[in-house]
């Protein structure tokens, strides 16, 4: 632990770090690491704020593009527009979405059933801001804020009538339009939104694996949203939102099955309804939501000569009550109860055969939390604790297979009932106590000890199938994780323009799930794989810190120059072995967990141009548990730089260019497939 506690004040003395691109935005209002508004340097935790000019300048395709250049942040779409998912992860959290709380204006957009976020539904031309939290958020949000918690708040609409058309056209003929409107009069308000993609593909194997059955992956997709909202008075406001996603990705597989040939795809359907209620009166605040969030998929597989579909429905829902109130501008208190259900469905139907395979299970939550804010000395000293309690239940699970045959026999083993009779509830307290001490405007200290936690996904518990990797036991009696963060962190201004700050954590992880190999061997026809198992492993450690430097206004007016460095060392510090496993993992890295991060780059823009360039470097990553060295099994050492121009005409024209990944490098990001490259492509947008 002295190694530890050493590691994290070296990071406070030798650096710090900036959260912005302004100065500026330091004074700005973030409401994510309280469920309160606050200057940013007045939350005593490390929280980063991208604010609006930001998403301009860098001419995002997808929101979470931008959040690769956040320190301590690991992003993971290395195939563009072309990724069926992506993957982001924060503090050294790996490859599970589930351990990072993904938001939109508060609400959750992580599936109970796998933790995934579907980011190809969120509009970049409906965004705001986006403020990322680091460190646990189990105290206010529960379940898949383990690593941290990133919302993506949205734009209010401006009085009158105004709108956008953006048409994007790029490598590998991929093209894009979008479309918006809003409205507002009075206290009244509403818009739409859609956008429409397509693109032939690239082939996602290495050039060594390229044959008559490997194709380029193409992608075609439709995202329409829409809000209406009344403000009642001036603190009274209710607003409702539904959103729709229809993709279709191919997989770069191709099947000859008899006289037919088949693209493999996954299809993929996605619909959001989300309500909102946020009232306030005197010293009181409060907020109703409720939200729904269902998905249909539908993708081609092909194994051990059979031909089948994966089809699984996943359902999520959840209401929640949140309480405030102000006593004396010194001390605030926040409470809320809330309510989570969620389900999946899955089947895979063969159509060689009579067989289906049945996947499903379902859960629910219930949970209550308390916050006090106290501030005695009008912001010199402030202290935040905080608790929640969630009480979790996982139930009506089940694996058969209905008509089997031969195509299903060596699966007929995991159907014994196990999971039929599971109907078990688990409980876990989540407290927090952070404070800080502010030294001047924009200087300060803070620190922190908090606590998350997470059940298992549901398909970690009733998901049983043959991936890449081997074919995945799953485990009905998973435990919950759980995760102890001790941070030190501080900022300060050097002079007017120059911000500098660090953050160092220590984290001591409990009953991490993670996919371990039996030590048995699956025949996936003619081929060999690793039967894995989801399982606890005992304890984990994972510490780090970011490092940040940000000068705004550098030399000319609009210049900004950024740099961050972020260190991550994620290892399994002791391991449960048991006669399920073959191998003791004590003192393995974190799979998909690079130790090294670099992101830097500079800005311009004025009224009539913007630019931008920007360097991320990304250290190697084990990619599986027994940190195998093989080439196959590594993703290497990487360089990306990216570099973007826009100008704008009579303001409400804009043209604009950019290259993703300048230098073309290419790599692996799983045991047999490659990143697509250098992307280019061009903008024309208008907005009246």
């Amino acid at each position: 632990m002295i190694r530890k506690t050493a590691f994290v004040s070296f990071f406070m003395l030798i650096s710090f770090s900036l959260f912005s691109q302004e100065v500026e935005v330091l004074d700005e209002i973030v409401v994510t690491a309280t469920k309160t508004e606050h200057k940013v340097l007045e939350v005593p935790a490390r929280v980063e704020l991208l604010p609006a000019y930001m998403l301009k300048t860098h001419n995002i395709f997808m929101v979470d593009d931008i959040l690769s250049q956040v320190s301590g942040v690991n992003v993971s779409r290395t195939e563009g527009v072309y990724a069926k998912k992506s993957t982001v992860s924060v503090r050294g959290m790996g490859s599970d979405q589930g351990r990072t709380l993904i938001l939109t204006d508060g609400i959750p957009l992580n599936k109970l059933s796998t933790g995934s976020v579907n980011w190809n539904m969120i509009n970049p031309y409906t965004v705001s801001s986006i403020e990322v939290v680091k460190g646990p958020g189990s105290s206010l949000y529960g379940g898949n804020a383990m690593g941290g918690t990133v919302n993506i708040i949205t734009r209010s609409p401006e009085q009158g009538v105004h709108g956008y058309a953006a048409f994007d056209y790029g490598t590998y003929n991929t093209l894009t339009g979008n479309a918006g409107m809003t409205v507002r009069k009075g206290s009244v308000y509403g818009g739409i939104n859609g956008m429409y993609r397509q693109g032939n593909g690239f082939n996602p194997y290495p050039k060594e694996l390229q044959n008559e059955e490997t194709i380029a992956a193409g992608v075609e997709e439709y995202q329409a949203g829409g809000y209406i909202g009344w403000d009642i008075d001036r603190n009274n406001n209710v607003q409702v939102n539904l959103g729709r996603y229809d993709g279709t990705r191919g997989t770069g597989d191709r099947i000859f099955y008899g006289d037919s040939i088949i693209d493999a795809t996954g299809r993929y359907r996605d619909n959001e309804i989300r309500f909102r209620y946020k009232g306030k009166s005197g010293a009181s605040n409060w907020e109703v939501a409720a939200f729904y969030l269902g998905e249909e998929m539908n993708e081609t597989k092909y194994k051990s000569k059979q031909l089948y579909d994966v089809v699984a429905d996943r359902k999520d829902w959840g209401v929640w009550l949140n309480y405030g109130y102000d006593i004396n501008g010194k001390v605030r208190l926040m409470s809320g109860l809330e309510y989570k259900g969620g389900l999946v469905d899955g089947r895979d139907i063969y159509r060689t055969s009579t067989d289906m395979v049945i996947n499903r299970g379902k859960s629910k939550t219930f949970a209550g939390f308390v916050q006090a804010e106290i501030d005695p000395f009008g912001g010199k000293l402030t202290f935040l604790p905080s608790l929640r309690y969630d009480l979790s239940r996982f139930y009506d699970a089940a694996y058969e297979i209905l008509l089997p045959t031969s195509a299903t026999s060596s699966l007929v083993q995991f159907t014994s009932g196990e999971l039929a009779d599971q109907a078990k509830w688990q409980g876990a307290f989540s407290p927090k106590l952070a404070m800080q001490y502010g030294i001047a405007r924009h200087t300060r200290i803070y620190a922190s000890m908090s606590s998350g936690w997470r059940p298992g996904s549901l398909e970690d518990m009733c998901r049983f199938g043959i991936k890449k990797t081997g074919f995945i036991v799953a485990n009905p009696n998973l435990s919950p994780e759980r995760i102890y963060t001790y941070e030190l962190g501080g900022d300060v201004e050097i002079t007017m323009g120059l911000s500098l700050s660090a953050s160092g954590y220590y984290s001591d992880g409990h009953d991490f799930i993670y996919s371990v190999s039996t030590g048995r061997k699956f025949m996936d026809g003619k081929k060999e794989k690793d039967e894995l198992k989801v399982s606890n492993i005992a304890g984990v450690e994972i510490y780090g810190g970011e490092v940040n430097a940000v000068y705004s206004n550098f030399l000319l007016t609009g210049l900004d120059v950024f740099a961050n460095y972020t260190y991550t060392h994620a290892s399994i510090k002791e391991y449960s072995k048991t006669q399920e496993t073959d191998e003791d993992l004590t003192g393995k890295f974190l799979t998909y967990t690079p130790r090294h991060q670099v992101a830097s780059g500079a800005s311009l823009r004025n009224r009539y141009f913007h630019a931008s360039i920007t360097y991320r470097y990304t250290g190697s990553q084990y990619m599986t548990d027994n940190n195998s060295t093989q080439e196959e099994d590594m993703i290497v050492a990487h360089g990306l730089v990216d570099i973007r121009a826009g100008y704008t005409f009579r303001n409400w024209v804009t043209l604009s260019a950019g290259v993703n990944n300048l230098t073309n490098k290419v790599f692996l990001t799983s045991s047999d497939q490659v990143g697509m490259g250098r992307f280019l492509y061009t903008k024309l947008e208008f907005r009246f």
